[in-house]
């Protein structure tokens, strides 16, 4: 039941566009009206700064838009891993990389038009 009210928190924002980059945001998860929406963490770990390198990739020109989604979603993984280190976490930290996956597909089927955008005004 905990994951079927993860997925339908995420599938609303999905839907809403809530998990796409923006461009020069740098507001971590989210942009715009969202940024209060979309959690820059999830339980212990910080997703801000995966956030944060991943609208930096969108606005780096030439960039490739699924190696930058690809990233953003090591980085989660990586944040998930880092903060739930003991065996007792295991559900904790498995939920957490569900989350992860779950942003990284968001912006997987939500994020052309804002890399779009974000390559336009590239640096």
């Amino acid at each position: 039941m905990y994951q079927k009210a993860i997925r339908s928190t995420f599938i609303t924002l999905v839907v809403t566009g809530a998990l796409t980059s923006s461009i020069s945001s740098y507001a971590h998860c989210g942009s715009g009206w969202n940024t209060r929406v979309v959690p820059d963490r999830w339980g212990a770990a910080k997703f801000s700064a995966a956030c944060d390198v991943h609208d930096h990739c969108y606005e780096t020109c030439g960039t490739n838009r699924k190696t930058c989604d690809q990233e953003l979603r090591k980085l989660l993984k990586k944040a998930c891993r880092r903060a739930y280190t003991s065996p007792w976490h295991k559900v904790h930290k498995n939920s957490c990389l569900k989350v992860a996956d779950i942003y990284y597909n968001s912006v997987r089927k939500n994020g052309s038009d804002p890399f779009k955008d974000a390559q336009k005004v590239c640096r």
